[in-house]
């Protein structure tokens, strides 16, 4: 027992979180493989967890400490607790302690996983979360809340955010539609990697998330304050696995290491990023969206389902956030996001135009299918319409913008369209840039450098 009294760096105890159980063996637990390092594997570090699981039968067993405890004089229940505890440790941590009076207070913390799966039964997608159970018409648990929430702000395109949603008894806005639908037609790996979540494939080898390599990345970058598509190629460019997380002599590949072995490190890290920073720029991430879809595009599948109206969905559901974003907001866009903004969406339609076959001679069919349902068959407004409302930061990609308007007019597009990227294009030319965002090097919002800018 502590003192309800006691403080501790201006912290009551007992304002502070209580411990609540771990599930120790929580089945669907979706942890990031461990980090296989062969350049390391020759160090002589001696390993912290050679300790083993103990018969059931025995009377003996040795804790995570190295201790051998004695359980002869213990009943099978008490047995079985021991047991669980030292095969399947908690993961605490110990955050503070005091001694005030004659008492002496320990604070400490645990984290409990919890998993929540969605199936199909018939034409209905149930929810079962393993804190309380299947969801029933009434009541949903907050972990079911928060997920869906994530989920609906991830796929949610052509929305106005300052209009609510609708909320229904289960936990579903009535804007999602039917959930598993919702993450099908998305794709569930395009989804992971902007929930920042890593996917487990059971069917591929162990390797490392491509998603979280980005982002560690750029959050190591955002430290140095450096480009992020530039920073320490040596460990980024070519990233190798390795059986050791710590890296003698070499700090940022230790936190490297570090960021992809470990989900709740990358998480806290991440939760302290600043809002300026690469790995928070929403302009930026939905430029990196578009990558992904084109890269799963051109890699195809065995079920069929990366076809160019799905990449088309995507592609203007992200410009059309990117819209939503910038004007759909009560405060006026500083300059650094309106620039983001603009070469994010620079960038994606270098992205559409540049896969024409034409364009490049390794683009198959699908590229000029891609560029005619968004460009070539008929105007849609494509990019071009939100660019002409951001002037003051699009007339620093007028180079780029140049360039693509002569292949545009090479490959053809509705007469009307064109005369609006011309109509752009003559207007930027009469602006000067008066100020460069403050960005180094002048990254573009995908991470990529504009090779024309001045």
């Amino acid at each position: 027992m502590y003192s309800p009294t006691a403080k501790l760096n201006g912290l009551s105890l007992d304002a502070m979180p209580p411990v609540t159980r771990s599930m120790s063996r929580l089945q669907g637990d979706t942890s990031p493989p461990p980090i296989v390092d062969y350049e390391s594997s020759l160090e002589s570090e001696e390993s912290e967890s050679d300790w083993s699981e103990t018969d059931e039968d025995s009377l003996t067993i040795k804790s995570p400490t190295r201790i051998i405890y004695r359980l002869d004089n213990l009943t099978q229940g008490q047995r079985d607790v021991v047991r669980d505890t030292f095969n399947c440790p908690l993961q605490i941590s110990l955050q503070r302690c005091r001694h005030v009076d004659n008492t002496y207070a320990f604070q400490m913390t645990e984290l409990v996983n919890r998993s929540i799966r969605l199936h199909r039964d018939g034409e209905r997608t149930i929810l079962v979360c393993s804190c309380a159970g299947d969801v029933n018409e009434t009541t949903a648990c907050s972990h079911i809340l928060w997920l869906l929430d994530q989920i609906l702000d991830q796929t949610l395109y052509d929305h106005d955010r300052r209009e609510p949603v609708r909320l229904n008894q289960r936990g579903f806005a009535d804007e999602m539609g039917d959930l598993f639908e919702r993450i099908s037609k998305h794709h569930i790996d395009i989804l992971a990697a902007d929930l920042h979540c890593p996917l487990i494939r059971e069917d591929a080898d162990f390797r490392i998330d491509a998603a979280r390599i980005l982002e560690a990345r750029e959050l190591l970058a955002s430290i140095h304050a450096e480009d992020p598509d530039t920073f320490r190629p040596d460990i980024f460019d070519s990233p190798s696995q390795g059986t050791k997380v710590i890296k003698r002599h070499d700090i940022d590949r230790t936190i490297f290491r570090m960021l992809l072995d470990n989900n709740n490190f990358f998480q806290y890290f991440r939760s302290l990023s600043r809002p300026g920073d690469p790995i928070r720029d929403v302009f930026r991430k939905l430029s990196q969206r578009v990558d992904r879809v084109l890269d799963k595009l051109d890699a195809g599948g065995t079920d069929g389902s990366k076809t160019t109206e799905w990449a088309t969905h995507h592609i203007r559901g992200c410009v059309s956030s990117i819209r939503c974003a910038v004007f759909d907001r009560d405060q006026p866009l500083p300059f650094s996001e309106a620039h983001a903004a603009a070469a994010a969406l620079v960038h994606i339609l270098s992205a559409v135009v540049t896969r024409h076959p034409r364009a490049s001679s390794h683009v198959s069919g699908q590229g000029r299918n891609l560029y005619m349902s968004l460009v070539g068959e008929r105007d849609i407004d494509f990019v071009v319409g939100v660019l002409s409302l951001l002037p003051e930061a699009a007339c620093h990609f007028l180079y780029d913008l140049e360039a693509l308007l002569e292949q545009v007019e090479t490959y053809g597009a509705p007469v009307s369209y064109v005369t609006k990227f011309r109509t752009l294009i003559a207007s930027l030319r009469g602006l000067r840039p008066e100020s460069r965002p403050k960005r180094a090097n002048d990254v573009t919002a995908s991470g990529r450098r504009s090779k024309r800018m001045k």
